[in-house]
């Protein structure tokens, strides 16, 4: 039964999806409906920075998890089901990428064009005004009381020669920084918390969470609405326009549940293509990490932030644009999947932020509820491992520094025997993981256009990290507010 008529749908009430849905309802002619599969709840691992672990594996997460990485296995790949998805439930970060990096972005895409909306969604006092924002809906405040595991990563690397940086989304973008979090008040701000509730109280919203969307319904090349389940009844609703903001995994999955992906793979799987477009599901990124676990002298306090509170924006050594690595410190007692972690400790991770490998968002079967595949074939290109043993040769050498040796016990893995390249590369195969930032398996150029129309598919967009053509080298969250701040400009000129 078709239960709702609306100017848009907004498929997805996390990160984007509570952006657009709160500008677009600003206007009170326009009548939108936000359907979100999770749930309202704010708990308090939502609520409260250094409790954001308890989210991984709870209802507020998918629970997906990757196909088998190089020689590590699966990796768990953690995204928000919850009104804020993963802004509800991820590490509270908030950093740009390099400008370099947006400016690889299609025109109109570009950092100049994407500035103003950086700015729009962010409040980060006491920064440069003319990069930073001072009166958006999500507050920043930088880490101003660090654990002392944190303090003694900072102090080890700036040791080894490595400069700082006050603002990794100012006019300086490399070095070592304390981390600006979504916080205020001590406690995380979401993108449901900023955007979202204080627009519930419009005539012309109508939120309905506990709703899973399973299909876009198309005719004559043309997207009408969707078909959706809630409590246990299948429904549908109708529209001028379908925005699709359920993230790098679910939107392709999505588009390709409803015919709009490559052909040939769709009709393997016995699902009628409403148009071949290639690019749905291709070009899927993450930065992959590998994890330095040691034990401490002693119980160490509780992070009052993230867990990690300092990041190191530096270069591996392999030609590039902009830096290729972030180094920083988990604050907890933490080991790659399938090892050990340490009674009491700490860890030191290298990120690769400026990957070469390509993986792809592939449907399983044509059940919506199904789980997809998701590749984002780690380590399939040398580079990318050649990045990463140099990451981790740099924080091996941080967690052995004097700045440590008040709190540092012992290097448990991969332990101080392994030193030969071969041995770290091994390591590295054997312990790679996910940074837990899927973008790019729908992007702009392939998938959806740069007025983010999905290609041969009218009044149907894209708009989440989904789109990104190149994943930024930073925590993927700000530079969604952005993407979805610009797509609610366009949409209104539309």
């Amino acid at each position: 039964m078709t239960d709702t008529r609306a100017d848009y749908i907004v498929v997805g009430g996390g990160t984007a999806g509570c952006v657009l849905a709160a500008r677009l309802s600003a206007d009170p002619a326009a009548r939108v409906l936000l359907l979100e599969a999770g749930g309202a709840e704010r708990t308090r691992a939502m609520a409260v920075p250094n409790a954001w672990p308890e989210a991984i594996g709870s209802a507020a997460d998918w629970g997906s998890v990757t196909t088998a990485q190089a020689e590590a296995g699966p990796a768990i790949l953690p995204r928000g089901k919850t009104l804020g998805g993963s802004s509800a439930i991820n590490a509270l970060a908030h950093i740009r990428g390099h400008r370099a990096v947006y400016d690889r972005w299609p025109q109109g895409w570009r950092f100049a064009d994407l500035l103003p909306y950086f700015q729009r969604s962010e409040r980060a006092d006491g920064r440069d005004p003319a990069l930073r924002g001072t009166a958006g809906p999500v507050p920043v405040a930088a880490v101003t009381d660090p654990h002392p595991a944190a303090r003694a990563f900072v102090e080890a690397l700036t040791a080894a020669g490595y400069q700082r940086t006050d603002d990794l989304s100012g006019a300086r973008q490399e070095g070592i920084a304390w981390a600006d979090l979504a916080i205020a008040d001590g406690q995380r701000v979401s993108a449901a918390d900023a955007y979202l509730r204080p627009a519930l109280g419009r005539p012309n919203l109508t939120v309905r969470t506990g709703s899973f969307v399973t299909a876009l319904r198309v005719r004559h090349g043309r997207c009408t609405g969707v078909s959706y389940v809630r409590d246990g009844v299948t429904r549908t609703a109708d529209a001028a326009e379908v925005i699709v903001c359920a993230g790098a995994i679910g939107s392709a999955q999505l588009l390709m549940l409803s015919g709009i992906g490559p052909g040939g793979e769709l009709r393997a799987l016995g699902v009628e293509p409403a148009a071949d477009v290639p690019g749905v599901g291709a070009n899927l990124q993450d930065h992959p990490i590998i994890v330095v676990s040691y034990a401490a002298r002693a119980a160490l306090p509780a992070s009052q932030y993230n867990h990690g509170e300092a990041y190191a924006a530096l270069r591996s050594g392999v030609p590039g644009d902009y830096p290729d690595l972030h180094l920083f410190p988990i604050l907890l007692p933490v080991a790659p999947a399938g090892l050990e972690p340490p009674a009491t400790g700490y860890a030191l991770v290298a990120a690769v932020m400026a990957p070469d490998s390509r993986g792809t968002v592939r449907l399983a079967s044509a059940v919506p509820d199904a789980a997809p595949l998701i590749d984002p074939a780690f380590l399939t290109q040398d580079r990318d491992l050649d990045r990463l043993e140099a990451g981790l040769r740099i924080v091996r050498a941080a967690g052995a520094d004097p700045a440590f040796g008040a709190i540092r016990g012992a290097e448990v893995w991969p332990g101080p025997d392994v030193e030969s390249s071969a041995g770290l590369r091994d390591y590295i195969r054997r312990g790679v993981g996910s940074y837990y930032h899927p973008a790019g398996s729908c992007a702009i150029g392939t998938a959806v256009d740069a007025q983010l129309r999905v290609h041969g598919i009218d009044r149907l967009r894209v708009a989440d990290a989904s789109v990104m053509p190149v994943i930024p080298n930073a925590h993927p969250n700000a530079t969604v507010l952005a993407i979805a701040e610009k797509a609610a400009d366009l949409i209104a000129a539309g």
